[in-house]
């Protein structure tokens, strides 16, 4: 039995604020997960840089992204290009599968945050190719303010031929792990084959509070504009 979390965020999100190795470095040593995925808002070097430095931390990880479709956020999982932003669900979903892919459905339903509704995951479900793309949702975000559409979407997945995961949404390291996807087994082909058979569960810690949550993320955003600010006035310097 191994334990992944799906949905971190690296600086090379525009709010994320740890850099890959410091995420690595974190999961190594405060975590039990030897899975993840660097899941940045439209980019996916930070994941491929993650996957170059993960043996060195004993770890694995899954290449990926979280795509900005027109219809809410979209993880998309074991691809190696950049996937294009703003296309309908169901088009992202078919782009994903030309490059070999899957799709995870992030806080899906959740307000104040770009989600696709349940009632679009239904639809995608019902169609015979976009479901073979679409393996899970979470139903357990660790990083969301207001955790109703959790309980929502749990009892859509137990009702749906769906995988359930559950994901940190970590936007600081040491949110990291707060939610994570159980699967037997231990390697990626392993996790791919349980989230594409349904075969998963979920591991949820208690979330770093609120008020931490928006606290270590405003300190770590600061921290990351002042090195970008000496850095520039260093460049122009010399």
């Amino acid at each position: 039995m191994a334990y992944a979390d799906l949905h971190i965020h690296s600086s090379f999100s525009y709010d994320g604020t740890s850099d890959v190795e410091t995420i690595l470095r974190y999961t190594a040593t405060q975590t039990n997960l030897s899975i993840i995925a660097i899941t940045d808002h439209n980019e996916i070097a930070g994941s491929l840089l993650a996957e170059k430095f993960a043996p060195a931390y004993g770890l694995q990880v899954v290449t990926g992204s979280e795509v900005s479709t027109s219809e809410g956020h979209l993880l998309a999982l074991f691809i190696r290009e950049r996937v294009p932003a703003g296309m309908p669900l169901y088009d992202t979903l078919m782009y994903v599968k030309k490059l070999g892919g899957i799709c995870i459905v992030p806080h899906p339903g959740a307000r104040f945050t770009s989600s696709v509704s349940l009632a679009k995951i239904h639809t995608m479900l019902e169609d015979a190719q976009a479901s073979k793309v679409l393996s899970g949702m979470e139903i357990f975000n660790a990083g969301l303010l207001r955790t109703n559409s959790n309980a929502q979407a749990a009892n859509f997945a137990l009702e749906h031929e769906i995988s359930m995961v559950a994901g940190s949404d970590a936007h600081i390291y040491r949110c990291i792990g707060n939610g994570a996807t159980g699967f037997a087994g231990s390697t990626l082909d392993e996790l791919r084959h349980a989230l594409e058979m349904h075969q998963t569960h979920i591991l949820q810690h208690y979330p770093v509070s609120t008020r931490n949550i928006i606290g270590g993320w405003l300190y770590h955003r600061l921290v990351r504009s002042s090195r970008q600010l000496l850095k520039r006035s260093s460049a122009q310097a010399t």
